[in-house]
């Protein structure tokens, strides 16, 4: 009451009172709280609420304070009047520190108060932008598709929508990781939309091997810009491959180029000293079957066709005779022996046309068994598995990270 008869008019004399007004109610439970606030107007309530999100988000709230603070947000969820809600979520969506259940249950209200907590608050998980995606209308896909950072799981829902206003939202948004696979749905559901398809073609870093897919579906301006933002090297040199990370030599030979260039490429990577067995062991992680089978035979007086008996043995002798051949560290063996299980298990045998599809399989198994590595960083998680067990000259060990991990 005295609360409610004490307020002032105006906001900058609420914020004046409000160490004295947040004494006053310190010891009641959210319950009060809530009737309390129900004694006051609603332009009132709305200033008030204001004021506790202002201060909140200041960050000098003593803990006393803050869980007050907290009370009110929460007796404020149920307030009837939409603008007090509307106020709340605009002051709180990019506090970092405010709390979960609050910040579900406003991205949830109706769009004028849910929209700004969905396009910004740090506090919604994967889970819950993935939930709003499949579930709510499209301003609030297009709000997630905006949002600052994005990672995989959201995009691929994101994507999952097919609806080219969401979708070229997020092409256009730089700071979205998509996952290789997903540029390629994202071209075979928007291959006649020039628009969507020139935000792809704008985006960053984009993988040799998307390039190479656009180049074959575009033509005219959009084709032209392609070949400016992502021009491909006509062929691999010996200083190209001292320059170039493993993973985009990898990217660079073409999952169907024949037997003979693809046997003189290893021939050079062998003969210039990059055919290292975290290459090696890169290219069957990701999926390049042909290209572990001629690495391991150049490496080895072993023929191709007995390799891939030795590769697919079910039992642990075959890759065990591999590593005698080739002295491969231990660990990078025990990589292969989880990919190639999970090949046999999903039926894969190498066919360019499934790559991709494969290639997203094992970096997820791996990360289950490398804690996120193998997504994060898949050459330097291998290299690193090498140097951990063969512990040459740490000065080596980083030159060769540097050189393979990160290019």
């Amino acid at each position: 009451k005295n609360l409610a008869k004490s307020a002032p008019t105006s906001r900058k004399k609420c914020q004046l009172g409000f160490r004295h007004r947040i004494g006053m109610v310190m010891d009641s439970t959210e319950e009060k709280v809530s009737k309390l606030l129900g004694e006051l107007s609603p332009a009132m309530r709305e200033i008030t609420v204001g004021n506790f999100a202002s201060e909140f988000n200041g960050g000098a709230l003593r803990k006393e304070e803050r869980v007050m603070a907290e009370a009110i947000f929460r007796a404020s969820l149920r307030d009837n009047t939409m603008s007090v809600r509307q106020s709340m979520s605009e002051q709180l969506k990019r506090n970092a520190r405010l709390p979960h259940d609050i910040a579900v249950v406003l991205a949830k209200d109706v769009a004028e108060v849910a929209l700004p907590i969905v396009r910004h608050s740090p506090v919604l998980t994967d889970s819950d932008l993935v939930r709003i995606v499949e579930s709510r209308e499209l301003e609030f896909q297009l709000a997630i598709a905006k949002r600052k950072r994005l990672t995989e799981p959201v995009t691929d829902a994101l994507i999952d929508t097919e609806v080219q206003q969401v979708v070229g939202a997020l092409m256009g948004n730089a700071g979205a990781e998509i996952a290789p696979f997903a540029h390629f749905r994202v071209i075979s559901a928007f291959t006649a939309d020039d628009q969507v398809l020139g935000k792809l073609i704008r985006r960053p870093n984009l993988p040799i091997l998307v390039v190479r897919e656009l180049m074959s579906k575009l033509g005219g301006k959009l084709l032209a810009e392609l070949e400016k933002r992502h021009p491909l090297p006509s062929k691999l040199t010996d200083d190209s491959v001292m320059e170039m990370s493993d993973e985009d030599i990898l990217d660079f030979i073409d999952p169907e180029a024949d037997a003979d260039a693809l046997e003189n490429t290893i021939e050079q990577l062998n003969r210039v000293g990059r055919l290292s067995p975290p290459m090696v062991l890169q290219s069957l992680c990701l999926g390049d079957f042909n290209f572990f089978e001629s690495a391991l035979a150049e490496l080895t007086d072993i023929s191709q066709d007995n390799l891939r008996k030795l590769i697919f043995d079910e039992g642990p002798l075959g890759l065990q005779a591999i590593q005698k051949a080739t002295d491969f560290p231990k660990k990078l063996i025990d990589v292969a022996r989880l990919v190639i299980q999970l090949a046999l298990k999903h039926g894969y045998d190498g066919d360019p046309a499934d790559y991709l599809r494969f290639q997203d399989l094992a970096l997820k198994r791996l990360d289950t068994e490398y804690d996120g590595k193998a997504s994060d960083n898949l050459g330097r998680l291998l290299v690193g598995l090498s140097a951990a067990e063969s512990e040459p000259e740490e000065d080596a060990v980083w030159s060769s990270m540097a050189r393979s991990a990160n290019g």
